[in-house]
């Protein structure tokens, strides 16, 4: 799984900044659904609650140095390019201790790629993208402790976004299909995983979402799963509710995030954040 302790997590986004040419709606822990110029900031606490000393990640069996880690801020930074159908785009993550914790600060790996937006007749649209990971992130334990605790709230990214010196290769589609004010996703994608000194992983995310669109505000829920392939009883398991607010110019929107596997049961990650589009 995550943490070998089995943590309670809160990840809290004091904010999320977007600045997009689409506005609509997004799904919280699946893929995302825009192909347009945008860029942005999302910021996120997680308060870890530690009773051992030591914490693993399950692509390397390396342990980390996770004592006295209490709490991890996160910022995601993204940047996409659009162009009519297909996009350009870039992530990068950056991890760094809060209050209870020894100061400390890293980034995560670099993930660039481009994505395809390919309407269909009727309801259907399907987006998919490719993405290369770089590896940007320390190699130090304690650096990628930080990293891997800040990680643990978004499965889809866990490993991509904590382990050193890791290449990977992303390949995935998500089919949407729109009938009025209801609107459905899929996500499926394959993660290429090539660890440094370790064995290849293969990655595997199936995620599904639902949303209706109020007059007022947009709700979604979504089950999103992620896990290795070679070791079928570490995939993990989450379900969110989101509400998006549809106010002029901002619009709020907040999300909570629950474990459903075993492994994440004690888990939990409240989302509050803002969405501002032209």
């Amino acid at each position: 799984m995550t943490l070998n302790t089995r943590p309670l997590q809160i990840a809290i986004a004091l904010c999320a900044l977007l600045v997009s040419a689409q506005a609509s709606a997004q799904f919280s822990s699946l893929d995302p659904q825009q192909v347009s110029t945008s860029a942005g900031v999302n910021l996120s606490v997680v308060i870890v609650d530690q009773s051992d000393s030591e914490c693993q990640d399950a692509l390397t069996s390396i342990p980390l140095k996770c004592e006295d880690l209490d709490s991890v801020g996160r910022a995601d930074l993204y940047a996409e390019i659009g162009f009519v159908d297909f996009s350009l785009y870039g992530e990068l993550p950056v991890f760094f201790t809060l209050a209870g914790s020894p100061s400390e600060a890293t980034i995560g790996n670099l993930e660039a790629g481009v994505a395809h937006r390919y309407s269909m007749d009727g309801p259907m649209s399907l987006v998919s993208h490719v993405g290369l990971v770089i590896p940007t992130s320390s190699k130090s334990k304690r650096k990628s402790a930080v990293a891997f605790a800040g990680s643990t709230g978004v499965i889809r990214n866990l490993h991509i976004n904590s382990t050193p010196e890791l290449w990977a290769l992303r390949v995935a589609t998500s089919p949407r299909l729109d009938f009025g004010s209801l609107f459905m996703q899929g996500d499926i994608g394959f993660d290429f995983l090539f660890p440094n000194s370790q064995s290849d992983e293969v990655g595997l995310r199936t995620s599904i979402g639902a949303g209706v669109n109020a007059a007022i505000a947009t709700v979604t829920a979504e089950i999103a799963n992620a896990g290795l392939i070679s070791k079928g009883d570490t995939f993990e398991q989450t379900f969110s509710i989101g509400v998006d607010l549809k106010t002029p110019v901002i619009q709020p929107r907040v999300t909570f995030t629950t474990g459903l596997s075993d492994d994440m049961a004690d888990n939990y990650t409240l989302t509050l954040g803002a969405a501002i589009g032209f």
